[in-house]
Protein backbone atom coordinates (compact mmCIF):
# COMPACT_ATOMS: atom_id res chain seq x y z
CA UNK A 1 0.00 0.00 0.00
CA UNK A 2 2.77 2.47 0.52
CA UNK A 3 4.65 1.60 -2.21
CA UNK A 4 1.68 2.31 -4.23
CA UNK A 5 1.00 5.69 -2.71
CA UNK A 6 5.05 6.44 -3.28
CA UNK A 7 5.02 5.26 -7.17
CA UNK A 8 1.32 7.18 -7.47
CA UNK A 9 2.90 10.71 -6.15
CA UNK A 10 6.26 10.39 -8.03
CA UNK A 11 3.96 9.71 -11.30
CA UNK A 12 2.27 12.95 -10.54
CA UNK A 13 4.88 14.92 -9.82
CA UNK A 14 6.76 13.89 -13.02
CA UNK A 15 3.59 14.05 -15.24
CA UNK A 16 3.24 18.29 -13.44
CA UNK A 17 6.81 18.56 -14.17
CA UNK A 18 6.73 17.37 -17.66
CA UNK A 19 3.35 19.41 -18.55
CA UNK A 20 5.26 22.66 -16.95
CA UNK A 21 8.23 22.43 -19.06
CA UNK A 22 6.40 22.15 -21.84
CA UNK A 23 4.05 24.89 -21.17
CA UNK A 24 7.20 27.22 -20.98
CA UNK A 25 9.15 25.76 -23.70
CA UNK A 26 6.51 26.21 -26.56
CA UNK A 27 3.81 28.63 -25.79
CA UNK A 28 2.73 32.51 -25.57
CA UNK A 29 3.04 33.71 -22.07
CA UNK A 30 -0.66 34.59 -21.74
CA UNK A 31 -1.34 30.76 -22.51
CA UNK A 32 1.13 29.55 -20.06
CA UNK A 33 -1.04 30.92 -17.75
CA UNK A 34 -3.71 30.09 -18.38
CA UNK A 35 -2.44 25.91 -18.94
CA UNK A 36 -0.34 26.61 -15.55
CA UNK A 37 -3.95 27.50 -13.63
CA UNK A 38 -5.51 25.33 -15.19
CA UNK A 39 -3.17 22.07 -14.48
CA UNK A 40 -2.30 23.40 -11.09
CA UNK A 41 -5.99 23.48 -10.20
CA UNK A 42 -6.20 20.18 -11.87
CA UNK A 43 -3.30 18.69 -9.44
CA UNK A 44 -5.68 20.20 -6.27
CA UNK A 45 -8.81 18.60 -7.17
CA UNK A 46 -7.14 15.48 -7.56
CA UNK A 47 -5.26 16.15 -4.04
CA UNK A 48 -8.08 16.51 -2.34
CA UNK A 49 -9.83 13.32 -3.71
CA UNK A 50 -6.74 11.33 -2.58
CA UNK A 51 -6.62 12.62 0.54
CA UNK A 52 -9.97 10.16 1.44
CA UNK A 53 -7.76 7.66 0.69
CA UNK A 54 -4.89 8.40 3.28
CA UNK A 55 -6.23 7.84 6.93
CA UNK A 56 -8.08 10.84 7.86
CA UNK A 57 -11.68 10.96 8.34
CA UNK A 58 -14.19 10.30 5.40
CA UNK A 59 -16.67 12.61 5.21
CA UNK A 60 -18.42 9.93 2.78
CA UNK A 61 -21.78 8.26 4.22
CA UNK A 62 -21.43 5.49 6.75
CA UNK A 63 -22.03 1.73 5.41
CA UNK A 64 -25.41 0.14 6.18
CA UNK A 65 -24.29 -2.02 8.88
CA UNK A 66 -20.80 -1.62 10.69
CA UNK A 67 -19.46 -2.43 13.99
CA UNK A 68 -18.77 0.89 16.27
CA UNK A 69 -15.21 0.59 17.74
CA UNK A 70 -14.77 4.04 18.95
CA UNK A 71 -15.64 8.34 19.21
CA UNK A 72 -14.22 11.02 20.01
CA UNK A 73 -15.34 14.60 20.05
CA UNK A 74 -13.46 17.23 17.80
CA UNK A 75 -14.93 20.89 18.03
CA UNK A 76 -18.45 20.34 16.40
CA UNK A 77 -17.38 17.39 15.32
CA UNK A 78 -17.75 13.45 16.00
CA UNK A 79 -14.44 11.45 14.73
CA UNK A 80 -16.13 7.72 14.54
CA UNK A 81 -13.89 4.33 13.74
CA UNK A 82 -16.23 1.33 12.44
CA UNK A 83 -15.72 -1.63 10.55
CA UNK A 84 -17.67 -2.24 7.73
CA UNK A 85 -19.79 -5.70 8.41
CA UNK A 86 -20.64 -6.48 4.76
CA UNK A 87 -16.72 -5.94 3.87
CA UNK A 88 -13.59 -7.81 4.77
CA UNK A 89 -12.13 -4.04 5.17
CA UNK A 90 -9.76 -2.35 7.65
CA UNK A 91 -11.73 0.23 10.46
CA UNK A 92 -12.43 3.17 8.50
CA UNK A 93 -12.40 6.38 10.28
CA UNK A 94 -15.83 8.88 9.51
CA UNK A 95 -16.37 12.71 10.56
CA UNK A 96 -19.79 13.52 11.18
CA UNK A 97 -21.38 16.54 11.93
CA UNK A 98 -22.46 17.33 15.46
CA UNK A 99 -26.17 17.46 16.70
CA UNK A 100 -27.71 16.58 20.44
CA UNK A 101 -29.54 13.35 19.29
CA UNK A 102 -26.38 11.73 17.86
CA UNK A 103 -24.34 12.39 20.85
CA UNK A 104 -26.80 10.71 23.09
CA UNK A 105 -26.90 8.24 20.83
CA UNK A 106 -22.97 7.79 20.28
CA UNK A 107 -22.91 8.26 23.68
CA UNK A 108 -25.19 5.76 24.49
CA UNK A 109 -23.60 3.15 22.12
CA UNK A 110 -20.46 3.81 24.21
CA UNK A 111 -21.72 3.32 27.32
CA UNK A 112 -22.66 -0.13 26.32
CA UNK A 113 -19.68 -1.05 24.70
CA UNK A 114 -17.78 0.02 27.99
CA UNK A 115 -20.04 -2.37 29.63
CA UNK A 116 -18.96 -5.34 27.44
CA UNK A 117 -21.37 -5.02 24.96
CA UNK A 118 -20.66 -5.63 21.07
CA UNK A 119 -22.39 -2.32 19.88
CA UNK A 120 -23.93 -2.64 15.83
CA UNK A 121 -24.84 0.57 14.12
CA UNK A 122 -27.57 0.61 11.51
CA UNK A 123 -27.97 3.39 8.67
CA UNK A 124 -31.34 3.67 8.03
CA UNK A 125 -32.92 5.78 4.91
CA UNK A 126 -35.17 7.33 7.40
CA UNK A 127 -34.23 9.69 9.64
CA UNK A 128 -36.25 10.55 12.70
CA UNK A 129 -33.34 9.59 15.21
CA UNK A 130 -30.48 11.69 14.13
CA UNK A 131 -29.63 13.58 10.96
CA UNK A 132 -27.58 10.14 9.44
CA UNK A 133 -30.27 7.73 10.77
CA UNK A 134 -27.74 5.82 12.76
CA UNK A 135 -29.20 3.49 15.41
CA UNK A 136 -27.28 0.67 17.48
CA UNK A 137 -28.18 -2.87 18.81
CA UNK A 138 -26.69 -4.65 21.33
CA UNK A 139 -25.23 -8.00 20.27
CA UNK A 140 -25.84 -10.89 22.21
CA UNK A 141 -22.53 -12.86 22.70
CA UNK A 142 -22.09 -16.58 22.36
CA UNK A 143 -20.36 -17.53 25.36
CA UNK A 144 -19.54 -21.09 25.59
CA UNK A 145 -21.26 -23.05 28.87
CA UNK A 146 -18.91 -24.16 31.41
Amino acid sequence: MLIEIIIILFLLTSIYGYLIYIIVQKNKFTKKIFLILSISLFFIIIHFFYINNLGYPAFSSLPKKFNLLSVHKHDDSFIVLIQNLNTEELPRLYMLNYSKNLEDTLNEAMDNKKNGHNVIGLREDVKNNNYYGITFKKVKRNVPSK
